[in-house]
């Protein structure tokens, strides 16, 4: 174990398990109505963290990205990205956008502006088709925010999942992207749908259906960020840590907790488990 240790290159963290948002196809509800049993709600401590990438000498990229939680969620968010810029790391951040205030935003992005970084923002369409998957979260709010951030030196990324209620809002969420100076828009190509979406505060049935692709949208700046996925476990050294403390092959493998590179490695490649396949395509 010790030898994989120090080729770990990519640090995958869900920093927390708590959020404000209710997608319909996020493990940590149901359907997008009531929180599934059992799930605790709880932030993954500093010194947990870094105690794990202090046995990581030749890590270079960490992601905040959970599985059931914002990293924006978490109580110890400032503190936590303070410790990664000293650190000196390129930090990936995915967040709905919709935490904290301007001023927050502002401060991070003349903070984080000196280090290597991409902050993802889940913007699925304009002000009217936003909240339907990403419900309870506020468009203007998260356009403010991401503002506010990007003016300050930030580099942004908008994030977007197309469903049939919104493909027709691609190229003028990408114009939007484009004039408030994000540094990539990226269309999600494979987007899971839910057709038992329900709404977070009624139960009732969502109208969530897939996309038809009709609406063409190509642009350099994309390109690079639509390529098919793979197991990023065998490619790339990488290990996950969920907001729990414990330290797996890959979030979505979260179940399994890591014990021999060697043997999940060989396991993966032999076997394939159904989230291989209908995840990463693999």
């Amino acid at each position: 174990m010790d030898n994989f240790l120090d080729t770990v290159k990519w640090l995958h963290v869900e920093l927390s398990s708590r959020c404000n948002a209710w997608c319909p196809s996020c493990p940590r509800n149901i359907d997008g109505y009531k929180l599934v049993d059992g799930l605790i709600e709880q932030d993954l401590p500093l010194q947990k963290l870094s105690s794990i990438i202090y046995t990581l000498p030749n890590l270079e990229t960490i992601q905040l990205c959970g599985n059931f939680g914002d990293p924006l969620a978490a109580k110890n968010i400032t503190e936590v990205l303070d410790f990664l810029i000293e650190k000196k790391l390129f930090i990936r951040i995915h967040t709905n956008g919709s935490f904290k205030t301007t001023e927050w935003w502002s401060n991070l992005g003349k903070k984080i502006k000196s280090t290597e970084h991409l902050i993802f923002f889940a913007i699925d369409g304009l002000e009217d088709t936003h909240k339907i998957y990403r419900q309870g979260t506020d468009f203007k709010k998260i356009i403010d925010n991401a503002n506010a951030f990007i003016s300050s030196g930030g580099n942004a990324v908008w994030q977007f999942i197309p469903f049939a209620h919104n493909e027709h809002q691609i190229k003028k969420a990408f114009a939007l992207s484009k004039k408030l100076k994000f540094h990539h828009f990226i269309l999600q190509k494979r987007p899971r749908v839910n057709l038992n979406a329900k709404h977070y505060k009624t139960g009732e049935l969502l109208n969530l259906s897939s996309w038809s692709k009709k609406e063409h949208f190509h642009d350099k700046i994309t390109s690079h960020f639509e390529s098919e996925k793979s197991c990023m476990h065998l490619e790339y050294p990488s290990l996950y840590v969920s907001a729990s403390g414990k330290i797996s092959t890959c979030c979505f493998m979260y179940e399994v907790e890591y014990t021999d590179k060697l043997d999940i490695s060989l396991e993966l490649q032999t076997n394939p488990r159904p989230i291989c396949k209908s995840s990463c395509n693999f």
